[in-house]
């Protein structure tokens, strides 16, 4: 028989050890009562922190810590979490998460102030131009992204994709956000058009269209086989260069009645690629994942200190639209947290 010493146990596991009832038959030793009571103690035994879950709480007190950085409590508790993100993480990764969540965080705090209606306010911000510096920045928070975060986060340059970001005129996206058909055809009509442009293999499975806020065309194409990352940057671009075919196939797709899409169009002229905001260029689904949780860590935080500081404005709705940001910027960072790839 074996002897446990009290000292060696937690509290819980000796109330386990005392109640549980194959505790109390000294000279019950079968299978089945050992395996019901180490069940009942593996209850009890501490797991390892999620990496993930660590990053994610570095990464919301960085933001927090950008407002507070006079607040001791917060100075302390930041240490603490960087403290446990080096250790989990490296201190490399973490560098880069501070450069970015460094800029993302001025950035918001800049567009927000930009957005501001008060007469003194708007006067000191056309001297100041508070909205350019906050593009900027959240420039070299995609910079960081591309340019560090991407080769560390996924040094296998077979996983990466090609992303552009783009704006495709005369489209009616307000239409296409309460019509969940009529967006879905779009969707698949754009991926088919480009697949089709792109050529070399690549098909409209390759292609992954997302609708952003104001008309911004998030598109990702994986490579195919036999095509590197770098290829597809280059075939990417050369579509792009391409504008009067790549527009002729758009304007192609909106003219016919077969699909819908032409009741998604305006009275502005033909469909046709806009502004290319984001060249061609490589991107991993963990990179991007850590980004988008810095990114939407940086605004929860910026509306979380609005929300609190508008708490007088429910006549007006403002506290409100502060609160559904939230809400969402919350389910942002909790999706995109669990696919940063901290845990293997």
């Amino acid at each position: 028989s074996s002897h446990f010493s009290s000292n060696c146990l937690s509290l819980p596991l000796l109330l386990i050890l005392c109640l549980h009832p194959a505790a109390g038959r000294g000279s019950d030793c079968s299978p089945s009562a050992c395996v019901s009571l180490l069940g009942a103690m593996a209850i009890f035994l501490p797991r390892p922190e999620s990496k993930n879950d660590i990053v994610k709480g570095f990464i919301r007190m960085q933001c927090r810590h950008f407002a507070h950085d006079l607040d001791t409590t917060i100075v302390r508790d930041l240490a603490y979490m960087e403290a446990k993100a080096r250790a989990a993480v490296g201190s490399h990764m973490v560098d880069i998460l501070k450069e970015i969540l460094t800029r993302c965080a001025a950035s918001t705090d800049l567009a927000r102030y930009a957005d501001r209606k008060n007469p003194c306010i708007f006067v000191y911000n056309l001297a100041s131009m508070p909205a350019m510096r906050a593009r900027n920045l959240w420039a070299e928070a995609t910079d960081l992204k591309d340019s560090k975060l991407l080769g560390l986060a996924c040094p296998d340059q077979a996983q990466w994709k090609v992303n552009v970001q783009l704006a495709v005129m005369n489209v009616s996206y307000a239409k296409l956000e309460y019509d969940d058909g009529l967006r879905d055809t779009f969707k698949c009509m754009m991926r088919e058009v480009f697949a089709s442009q792109i050529g070399n293999g690549v098909t409209p499975e390759h292609v992954h269209l997302e609708i952003w806020r104001g008309g911004v065309l998030y598109i990702t194409v994986t490579p195919p086989d036999g095509v590197s990352a770098e290829r597809l940057q280059h075939l990417l671009s050369s579509t792009l260069d391409s504008a009067p075919r790549l527009n002729d196939a758009l304007e192609a797709a909106f003219a016919t009645s077969e699909n819908g899409l032409a009741n998604a169009r305006t009275r502005g002229g033909k469909v046709h690629v806009g502004e290319v905001t984001r060249a061609p260029h490589p991107i991993s689904d963990r990179s991007e994942a850590i980004f988008k949780v810095c990114a939407h860590g940086a605004w929860l935080e910026q509306n979380t200190r609005d929300w609190d500081s508008a708490q007088g404005g429910h006549v007006t709705g403002a506290a409100i639209g502060y609160k559904t940001s939230m809400v969402e910027d919350t389910g942002i960072v909790e999706r995109y947290s669990r696919l940063m790839g901290f845990d293997g």
